[in-house]
């Protein structure tokens, strides 16, 4: 069994009251292994982030809202010398110019055209749009095994389309929240999903209804592949070639989360 690890969750469990990068290491090997021993997983393949992401050329303030901390300085420099100490030895892969969310979906869609067994590793609630067998710590250590059938990973999917993610500063139709969005989809068939998701932006948005569906389903998106991006019309292509930027007037981001990278 393959262990496809989004190893950004452990890398903040293992620094968290460290005095130092050694205690870090070893601190993360051993939170490692005991995700991998409870998947039955004999290798592993694990991501980290990198430097760059893609969406910052869609959304210069995307996950904007998350302010450091100066209390933690000290936490978030040994997780940085963590991260690099993990790609430089090959301990894991950094997710240059992308998320480690795209490269474990990546992944993922490889081992089922392989047919492949894998496990997702990952504290990330928004993986669950991968189809397979899923292990997800908490804050505590808490173990959560579960699997995600193809119409989970459609409906979970969808569902971040229509409300957003606060968490990464990212935006929705007003008035659309967890509940409403959840009430709509579960009350229909996977088949009128996408109907429903333009009638709510349209109905929500007025005249920028597909600026902001091309704005929140693109930063939403993790790739299955190299250059896949959101698309919603085959004929207008994704965020770039519909000749979008920026958000659209209606979310209504303050001026500075309006500048594009």
């Amino acid at each position: 069994m393959l262990g496809i690890v989004d190893a950004d969750g452990i890398l903040y469990r293992a620094c968290w009251n460290v005095e130092d990068l050694n205690e870090a290491k070893e601190k993360y090997l051993d939170i490692l292994q005991s995700y991998l021993t409870e998947g039955w997983c004999d290798e592993s393949l694990c991501f980290v982030g990198g430097t760059g992401n893609w969406r910052y050329k869609i959304f210069s303030d995307y996950k904007g809202n998350r302010k450091p901390d100066p209390n933690r300085a000290k936490e978030l420099e040994i997780i940085r010398e963590l991260r690099e100490w993990l790609g430089k030895e090959r301990l894991a892969i950094r997710s240059n110019g992308l998320e480690a969310d795209d490269l474990v979906r990546r992944k993922a869609v490889k081992c089922l055209q392989r047919d492949q067994n894998y496990v997702i590793i990952s504290a990330d609630k928004d993986l669950d749009c991968i189809v397979g067998k899923h292990i997800r710590p908490n804050q505590r250590g808490d173990i959560k095994e579960y699997l995600v059938s193809e119409e989970d990973a459609e409906y979970n999917y969808w569902l971040q389309v229509l409300i957003g993610d606060s968490t990464d500063n990212i935006k929705s139709p007003k008035k659309l929240g967890p509940k409403t969005a959840e009430k709509l989809l579960k009350g229909s068939s996977m088949s009128e999903w996408k109907r429903i998701i333009e009638r709510e932006y349209r109905e929500r948005c007025g005249d920028e209804w597909f600026h902001a569906l091309m704005f929140t389903g693109s930063l939403i998106h993790i790739q299955r592949h190299q250059d896949d991006y959101f698309v919603w019309d085959k004929d207008k292509g994704n965020f770039w070639e519909c000749g979008l930027e920026g958000p659209p007037k209606c979310y209504e981001y303050k001026e500075k989360q309006n500048e594009q990278a």
